[in-house]
């Protein structure tokens, strides 16, 4: 045999951080390392895995700078926030670009007075668009 398949020559693509668990890289790039207190806003919280009976193996935050400050936060929690303000984000950037890729900007400042950027098919659209209203 040539060595073929031994456990030495393994090689595994997959990274699986064993701070969160979360998979595709490792302690030193997980973006909950350094994750700022909840409630002081100075210190960092840290990971940890509940032992109590109800809620065995949940992971929650709890502030570094104990007893000092109370700071908790349940992982799950935390997640759902992290990912509610990068859909906002994503909607947010979406709304600034429409389907075309086109990125124009409209400022109308009282009755007559406008000014607006875009590439020249973008605004000879908005102005047919204002001249039909």
């Amino acid at each position: 045999m040539s060595g073929e398949g031994s456990s030495s020559t393994f090689k595994s693509n997959s990274k699986k951080c064993y701070y969160c668990g979360e998979l595709n890289h490792w302690k030193n790039e997980c973006e909950w390392k350094d994750y700022l207190c909840v409630k002081c806003k100075t210190h960092h919280m840290k990971l940890f895995t509940s032992n109590q009976e109800r809620s065995k193996g949940a992971r929650f935050f709890r502030c570094e700078s104990q007893p000092f400050c109370n700071g908790f936060e349940w992982f799950d929690a935390a997640m759902k926030k992290k990912e509610d303000a990068r859909m906002k984000k994503n909607e947010k950037q979406e709304k600034s670009t429409n389907a075309t890729g086109s990125t124009l900007k409209l400022r109308i400042e009282g009755k007559v007075t406008m000014t607006a950027e875009g590439n020249a098919k973008d605004m000879a659209d908005l102005i047919k668009k204002l001249q039909d209203m």
